[in-house]
C-alpha cells in the first residue's frame, strides 16, 4: 500500500514538473525572435504552428499505440481496458466482440478534436498574458 502511495506521488511531481516545462518552453518559443525574408526582425508569434507540431506529434503516437496494442492482445494481467465492451459499458459492443483499434481511435477523435481546437485557442490567448496567469487558467479548466 505504501509502495502505491509514494508511486502516486512520484507521478504527480511528475505531472506538475511537466506542465510548468511546456509553460516555460511555450513562453520562450513565444519571445524568440527571427529574420523575415525582408530582413527585419520579427517576433515568433504563431500559436497555430505550435499546435500543429503537437497535433503531428501525438498522431505519431498513434503508432506507438497500435503497436502496443497488437503486443497486447494476448492480455497483460493486471490490465482493464479502459473502454469497456460489455453491454452495459461505455463502448455499447455486443457480448464477447471487444472493440476494434479503428474504433476505439474513431471513438477519441471526437474529443481529441476539440482539445486540439482548445489548445490553439489557449495558444494564441499566451501571446497576451503572462505565464502564470496562463497557467492558473489551464489549472481551472480541468
Amino acid at each position: 500500500m505504501a509502495k502505491s502511495a509514494a508511486s502516486t506521488v512520484l507521478l504527480v511531481c511528475c505531472l506538475l514538473a511537466s506542465g510548468s516545462l511546456n509553460t516555460i518552453t511555450m513562453k520562450i518559443a513565444f519571445t524568440m525572435s527571427g529574420t523575415a525574408a525582408n530582413g527585419k526582425t520579427e517576433p515568433f508569434q504563431k500559436p497555430w504552428f505550435i499546435t500543429f507540431v503537437m497535433f503531428v506529434a501525438m498522431s505519431l503516437a498513434l503508432a506507438f499505440d497500435r503497436s502496443m496494442w497488437r503486443c497486447g492482445k494476448a492480455g497483460v494481467a493486471g490490465q482493464e481496458p479502459l473502454l469497456d465492451a460489455s453491454p452495459g459499458g461505455a463502448g455499447g459492443a455486443k457480448e464477447g466482440s471487444p472493440l476494434s483499434w479503428r474504433k476505439k481511435v474513431v471513438m477519441v477523435s471526437i474529443p481529441a478534436f476539440f482539445d486540439i481546437l482548445a489548445t490553439g485557442l489557449c495558444s494564441t490567448g499566451f501571446l497576451f498574458i503572462p505565464a502564470s496567469v496562463w497557467q492558473l487558467l489551464r489549472g481551472a479548466e480541468m
